[in-house]
């Protein structure tokens, strides 16, 4: 019973592809939403390119943070 590892949540989540990517379909929907029910204002066209700026900068520091 020595040799069993316990699995962290720190495990669990860099598995899973982490919590930020979570955050990042959270943010899109509610966005996404929110301009659909017309509360705000948001041009879609602008949130992608931004998604995939913030998804290439998180690759990059997490892999020279390893």
């Amino acid at each position: 019973m020595a040799d069993e590892h316990r699995v962290t949540s720190t495990e669990i989540t860099s598995k899973s592809g982490g919590i930020f990517w979570g955050i990042v379909f959270l943010v899109i929907g509610l966005i996404w939403l929110l301009a659909a029910l017309e509360i705000i204002t948001a041009d879609l066209n602008l949130v992608l390119p931004l998604v995939v700026i913030l998804a290439g900068v998180y690759l990059l520091v997490s892999k020279l943070m390893r």
